[in-house]
């Protein structure tokens, strides 16, 4: 399955993720700060910027390459 997860960083988002990889579930990490969560959770399929001014991450979630 593939799941989207903010506040991957938190107590409860490092623990799910963990979770969801021992599961083998896709987990797509959405985040204002890629470069910082790209190295406390390496073990993510993909990184996704977002912000308060851009939809992009819509599009990557909808289906489209992420």
């Amino acid at each position: 399955m593939k799941v989207a997860i903010t506040g991957a960083t938190g107590l409860i988002g490092k623990k799910l993720m963990k979770k969801l990889v021992e599961q083998g579930d896709e987990v797509f990490i959405l985040s204002r700060s890629v470069d910082f969560e790209k190295q406390i959770l390496p073990n993510a399929s993909g990184y996704i910027k977002w912000g308060n001014n851009s939809n992009s991450w819509q599009s990557k979630l909808s289906g489209e390459k992420l």
